[in-house]
């Protein structure tokens, strides 16, 4: 099968911490970057809802844009070439309202026919495939250096069993077996005890907000404590949070 017909497979996954201003811009930062890697972007708005309070930014994209789904089903596909929507991207994406993360549902960019990034605002989800345009990672590494995020690895870089549960290290998230996910923009800090062969978690807790206390309460329960058995097995886990320590900062 050729590359042009293959699946969208990730190599890597943008993590960013901090708050909303600083997300918007390393995000748009790494956007920048990928950008200058592609020849083609596709975009999913709610086209009603953003031209009920950015009229201007709509008539912009529908003009630099073509429109995929002609009977306008909801979300509006719009396609177009890097060089001639570029402008009129940039001013949606430079937007701090709610739309630049819900109006805007999707963004995909290609090159040379192959898928090498996906974009999903509302899910902070930002996957690239490096392997379509050689230099891309790089590119984007260089593009946040002085922003609160890392450009990690796809995929699990570790996995275990803990308590009767099994668990996997998946940037952006640590998840649990049949017990949902916990996004590791929310670690504070990792303790590894070599001695003990123990890694410890710290979250973050925010006590004013009413929607995070709800999540932690009804949400699956953040583990804080890993203790292994296996000397190998607590080396390669605690390897993984070493890395993720780095580069997020924890």
């Amino acid at each position: 099968m050729s590359r042009r017909n293959s699946a969208f497979d990730p190599t890597h996954v943008l993590v960013v911490t901090g708050d909303q201003a600083a997300e918007i811009r390393a995000t748009n930062a790494a956007l920048d970057a990928v950008l200058d890697h592609a020849d083609t972007v596709g975009i999913w708005i709610e086209e009603a809802q953003l031209d009920d309070d950015h009229p201007a930014l709509v008539a912009s994209l529908c003009d630099a844009f073509t429109r995929v789904n002609g009977e306008r089903p909801r979300p509006d596909h719009f396609t177009g070439t890097v060089d001639d929507v570029r402008s009129s991207l940039s001013e949606l994406l430079s937007t701090t309202s709610f739309h630049r993360f819900v109006s805007l549902t999707r963004l995909d960019a290609s090159r040379d026919g192959c898928r090498l990034f996906t974009y999903v605002p509302d899910h902070r989800t930002f996957e690239v495939d490096a392997s379509v345009s050689p230099g891309l990672d790089a590119a984007i590494r260089a593009s946040i250096e002085t922003e609160s995020a890392a450009l990690l690895p796809a995929g699990t870089l570790a996995d275990w069993d803990a308590d009767g549960r099994h668990y996997e290290l998946s940037p952006p998230h640590l998840c649990l077996e049949g017990d949902g996910c916990h996004a590791l923009t929310n670690v504070s800090g990792v303790d590894l005890n070599d001695e003990r062969r123990e890694i410890r978690l710290e979250w973050e807790t925010d006590s004013d907000s009413i929607v995070s206390k709800v999540i932690t309460k009804l949400g699956p329960e953040r583990p804080s404590r890993f203790r292994f058995d296996s000397a190998d097995r607590y080396e390669d886990v605690a390897s993984a949070f070493d890395e993720l320590s780095t580069e997020l900062e924890w």
